[in-house]
């Protein structure tokens, strides 16, 4: 495990449970997902956690956990998110989320919490919108 990158997981549903899945069968040799966080343990899930990764029910086992140096946030909404990102930011990590009414709601307090504040968007299916504008609409005016 020397050289790879720990990763927390805020929310375990559908997205998730996606993010662990491709996390961990395509991107093995790069990183390991350490804990992620779900709403109830009791619940049936349709991905199988391994056992190399612990399930909790505490957002703060996850983004507090001194390991953990990634924190992903698909938890959904905007009132534990927020407090999940903030608090990742708060200890230094870096935090990679898809919530988007997070950061519509959030994003200058967001911003001035990072060191650095990267974002992209995809629509219409799944193609990359924001950077497209940024970098090509100018040259039209």
């Amino acid at each position: 495990m020397a050289g790879l990158k720990r990763v927390g997981i805020v929310g375990g549903g559908v997205v998730g449970g996606g993010v662990y899945e491709i996390l961990r069968s395509k991107f093995a040799s790069v990183c390991s997902v350490k804990a992620v966080a779900v709403r109830s343990l009791g619940k049936a899930r349709d991905w199988t956690c391994g056992p190399e990764t612990k399930l909790t029910e505490s957002w703060r086992e996850v983004v507090e956990d001194p390991e953990i140096e990634v924190v992903v946030e698909v938890c959904g909404g905007t009132t534990v998110a927020r407090e999940c990102v903030m608090k990742a930011l708060e200890l230094g990590k870096p935090v990679v989320t898809a919530n988007k009414a997070l950061l519509a709601e959030y994003c200058d307090e967001i911003a001035a919490a990072a060191k650095v504040l990267g974002f992209e968007a995809a629509v219409c299916g799944g193609i990359p919108i924001i950077a497209t504008l940024q970098q090509h609409l100018p040259g039209t005016r």
